[in-house]
């Protein structure tokens, strides 16, 4: 466990109430994790948040950054009423300023953002954060970033506290609800300490006027009315392992949201698949040419097609169960893994296995899109990836009914699958404005046994 200082960055929202009840749900199971030092600020303009990224404005070391914003019109707002917003053209191309503004700490090595975001319009759940956002605001910041909606912090269930077991101080959370402009001095910032207990309290009356006051006029985005529970038995666990000297893995669990539904799936992870999928990969390295990445994806997907049977079962169990049509189902399994965070990894392809994927819960497009095109091709669907040099990013492709951008290849449509973030649907392409003029479609050559 980690106790490098977490950094919340507050947008206004005249909706959300500046987003304070969430900064306050985050603050309480950042602190029950055992986090010690955690700073909130509202930001008032989209200079300081700017600067801010740029330049730590905490008192203390920083390695998880947090942003509450409104999204809308492929803008991260900051204060709609001003127009104060960032996208990819707005965010300068130098950083000259980084030095000057809030230089009173570091980002701790290899930070990482996750910006929390409210979408607040009719069809919100079908669009979000795209990919070009994702990466200016990478290559800007320095800092790795990630979109989850909003809904996946309301009512997330809290893990136990464990500042007692082991051995922690109290948890204190600096709450600078003013911070000054950038020629305001140091000293002037108006500095609040509060206690866990102080901050346990505040909760609990936020939380009280939220289920009565906004809950009940407001239809979020990634909201749910229904969790939805899975976890291999050992029943299953047996049969996974019955041919294995090794029969040791892990759970590895994953959570995300889908038609009003809170998914909360644990699925076993072999030790056996685990170091296969390493020495798979080194070996995937070797693969010579310029044009070694059908050959890569293909390779990867044919040695790990008979490890995630049991994720492809338990979600076509689910889809059978609510009645889910084909559509439904492969929706339901992109929104599974839309919800991975993404990171890049950090190896020689820039890439990792799906067994490999699902057991350290983060990767990248093409890393992504392959556990999607593995898992539905476990389900029976027929799938393709698609890939761009000049977008330096890779997707899924189902062929599929449905509507939107597609790709044709032996008189079948593949339909684009973004993986990189929540809320986009198949068919929706927002990179490129959906031209798919610098796109390229993979076929996929492995030999498909369902198993389910």
């Amino acid at each position: 466990m980690t106790n490098k200082g977490a950094l919340i960055l507050v947008c206004r929202s005249d909706q959300l109430e500046h987003f304070s009840w969430f900064a306050r749900r985050l603050h309480d199971q950042l602190s029950a994790e055992g986090q010690t030092n955690i700073t909130i600020i509202e930001v008032t303009s989209s200079a300081q948040l700017h600067d801010a990224l740029l330049v730590c404005p905490a008192a203390h070391d920083v390695a998880d950054i947090h942003i509450f914003s409104e999204f809308e019109d492929d803008r991260l707002w900051v204060d709609q009423n001003a127009q104060e917003y960032f996208k990819p053209e707005s965010i300068p191309d130098s950083k000259a300023a980084a030095g000057a503004t809030f230089a009173i700490a570091s980002y701790s090595p290899a930070a990482t953002c996750k910006v929390w975001f409210w979408a607040d319009r009719q069809n919100a759940q079908m669009s979000g954060p795209g990919f070009e956002i994702l990466k200016s605001f990478e290559a800007c910041f320095g800092h790795r970033f990630s979109f989850s909606p909003i809904g996946q912090l309301k009512q997330r269930r809290p893990k136990p506290a464990i500042d007692q077991e082991k051995g922690l101080g109290p948890s204190t959370v600096q709450v600078d609800a003013r911070t000054p402009a950038n020629d305001q001095p140091r000293e002037a910032r108006a500095t609040v300490n509060l206690s866990l207990r102080q901050c346990a309290a505040a909760l609990v009356g936020i939380g009280l006027i939220y289920s009565f006051v906004i809950d009940t006029d407001l239809n979020y985005e990634g909201s749910f009315d229904e969790v939805v529970d899975y976890q291999d038995t050992s029943y299953d666990i047996d049969k996974i392992t019955a041919d294995m000297i090794d029969k040791g893995g892990e759970m590895s669990e994953h959570v995300w949201i889908y038609d009003r539904k809170k998914w909360a799936y644990e699925w076993f992870l072999a030790d056996e698949w685990l170091d296969a999928a390493d020495r798979e990969l080194s070996a995937a390295e070797e693969t010579p040419g310029r044009g070694r990445w059908p050959v890569i994806y293909n390779q990867l997907l044919e040695k790990n097609q008979d490890r995630l049977t049991s994720v492809a079962r338990s979600l076509k169990r689910a889809a059978d169960k609510y009645g889910y049509d084909r559509y439904e189902l492969a929706s339901l399994t992109l929104a599974f893994v839309q919800h991975i965070p993404y990171k890049i990894p950090r190896n020689e392809l820039g890439l990792m296995t799906p067994p490999t994927t699902l057991s350290k819960r983060w990767g990248d497009c093409d890393t992504k899109s392959l556990l999607y095109v593995l898992v539905m091709q476990q389900l029976g669907f027929d799938v393709s990836l698609f890939i761009s040099d000049r977008y330096r990013h890779a997707m899924a492709g189902v062929n599929i009914n449905a509507v939107g951008t597609s790709m044709g290849h032996r008189g079948r449509q593949y339909y684009f699958a973004e993986t990189t973030t929540p809320g986009h649907r198949i068919g929706q392409l927002k990179t490129g404005n959906g031209n798919t003029a610098s796109w390229s479609l993979i076929p996929l050559t492995n030999s498909v046994s369902t198993g389910i």
